[in-house]
């Protein structure tokens, strides 16, 4: 293998991981928002409650995504100075 290459993979695994992970939480807004429409006994916040579950998990999946490509970021650049 050349040199490098496990850095460059690495790299490309990084953007999938996060591409993939920002593709699913789109999918799961968008369900949510169609699931909107849905009558149902259910209700958190006066609106269904299978939806705001998911839009609860949209939330949390997006911080966690947003935090951690921030994390990592932050320790990436921080071991190149020291």
């Amino acid at each position: 293998m050349a040199p490098g290459y496990r850095n460059l993979l690495n790299g490309f695994e990084k953007i999938a991981n996060r591409v993939t992970t920002g593709i699913i939480l789109a999918a799961l807004i968008v369900g949510a928002a169609l699931m909107m429409r849905i009558n149902s006994t259910f209700q958190i916040f006066a609106y269904p409650g299978i939806a705001m579950i998911c839009f609860l998990f949209a939330l949390g999946g997006s911080a966690w995504l947003v935090l951690g490509i921030l994390w990592k970021d932050y320790k990436h650049s921080h071991q190149r100075k020291g």
